[in-house]
């Protein structure tokens, strides 16, 4: 399982445990799949342009 993939679940959980959106651990795990989205994403972006 990619690392995106479980960083999201791993959001899911915490949402569903905190029902908080603005809980500190929310927020941190969710900065951490938006920053494998933009990784995921620049790479798919680099095998389409080469």
């Amino acid at each position: 399982m990619s690392s995106l993939k479980r960083e999201k679940k791993k959001l899911n959980a915490l949402i569903a445990k905190h029902k908080d959106l603005q809980h500190p651990l929310v927020q941190k795990q969710s900065q951490k799949v938006d920053k494998l989205v933009v990784l995921h994403m620049r790479k798919n972006l680099e095998k389409v342009i080469v």
